[in-house]
């Protein structure tokens, strides 16, 4: 959204904003909101504390192809704005 073109400059601090907060809202009650996958896999790791270590990686891949696959089916095939 932030790099396409065709978006509306105005729209990805929206998209960035809304797409963060969802995350926060979603992922604190359950991980204490760490959001960062790097931040939660150190202490996990110096801590040797590994039995959600594969949530911190599958979560951020399957989240982006799922995002690119939504991103191209609903905005991707859109015209360029203020082009006919």
């Amino acid at each position: 959204m932030a790099t396409d073109k065709r978006a509306a400059p105005a729209a990805a601090p929206l998209a960035v904003g809304f797409a963060l907060t969802a995350g926060v809202l979603i992922a604190g009650p359950v991980t204490g909101g760490a959001v960062n996958p790097a931040r939660a896999l150190g202490p996990m790791i110096v801590a040797g504390e590994l039995e959600s270590f594969w949530v911190y990686i599958v979560g951020p891949v399957g989240g982006g192809v799922v995002a690119a696959l939504a991103y191209d089916r609903f905005v991707g095939k859109g015209t360029t704005p203020g082009k006919s």
